[in-house]
């Protein structure tokens, strides 16, 4: 990764040597990175991220959702504020909007399946403690009955 240091962050938070002595202390050890020295980050925008000293980073990393739509961007996190700011969870007890016009996509774009039925299944499961604990996982069942 290329670093460029840029303004530090407004907020006087924990140093990048606090945080990994921190992670060390008080996270189960299973949960690890792949560095002796981890480069504790801060925020992210697009295809950079910054690191607590305030140096920025193109991130080369592909993980999860950022590979294909980069960190906060704003076509994302923009629909996710104004859904959570009306409704922020529900159980699939009950039907959204959101959720059938999802639903519906998903059946529209299946190739061959003119009768495929989506699955949304939300989990509560986590990778590692360095990624989001609430992820939601969609899978699309083709040809279900009923």
């Amino acid at each position: 990764m290329a670093s460029k240091t840029i303004g530090v962050s407004e907020k006087a938070g924990l140093s990048r040597e606090e945080i990994n002595r921190k992670q060390k202390e008080y996270i189960f050890p299973s949960v690890t990175n792949y560095f002796s020295d981890p480069l504790p980050l801060e925020r992210g925008y697009m295809q950079h991220v910054w690191d607590v000293e305030g140096r920025k980073y193109l991130d080369f990393f592909g993980g999860i959702v950022t590979v294909s739509v980069g960190h906060c961007n704003p076509r994302v996190t923009g629909p996710m504020k104004e859904q959570i700011d009306k409704l922020q969870h529900v159980s699939t007890c009950f039907p959204t909007e959101p959720m059938v016009k999802l639903a519906e996509k998903l059946a529209q774009i299946t190739p061959g399946a003119p009768n495929s039925r989506a699955r949304l299944i939300a989990t509560l499961t986590e990778r590692s403690l360095n990624e989001p604990l609430g992820l939601t996982v969609s899978s699309l069942i083709q040809s279900c009955p009923g």
